[in-house]
């Protein structure tokens, strides 16, 4: 059945359409007529103890492996950390993103400033008891 789905083909015409794409369309069609993202995202979201489930109140991510650039995430959560790619000088830039009406800033502030602190010595030095020939670059926080 996997096999199917990944590698099957549907004859139409003179040429033929691989399941994937099909199966692809169908739930693309889907979305747009039933509004299932958004149905979905809703029962996540209002529905009991489903937030505290699935969502948590926090999110990590990243563009890093797609090349350097500025994430501008989108979260149900009020608070968003992002970091860039390590850069030529061996920094790398992190934001934390967070709903101005549940934090304020220099809550926000403090938080990153810890986090720079840890980076640039437990975690640094973590990482030259492993690779001794490397020498530490500041990492430096910025906030949104």
């Amino acid at each position: 059945m996997l096999d199917w789905l990944l590698h099957g083909t549907i004859p139409v015409g003179n040429g033929s359409l691989y399941v994937r794409e099909v199966v692809g369309n169908l739930f693309g069609l889907a979305s747009a007529l039933l509004g299932m993202r958004r149905l979905v995202w809703a029962f996540g979201l209002n529905v009991g103890r489903q937030r505290a489930n699935y969502f948590g109140s926090f999110g990590i991510t990243s563009v890093s492996a797609f090349g350097p650039g500025e994430l501008q995430a989108i979260s149900p959560g009020p608070y968003v950390v992002t970091y860039g790619a390590l850069g030529p000088d061996r920094t790398m830039d992190v934001m934390i993103r967070w709903d101005h009406r549940l934090t304020d800033a220099a809550k926000i502030a403090g938080v990153l400033d810890q986090l720079e602190q840890v980076l640039n010595a437990a975690i640094v030095k973590e990482l030259l008891a492993d690779q001794p020939s490397c020498t530490p670059k500041p990492v430096v926080a910025a906030a949104t």
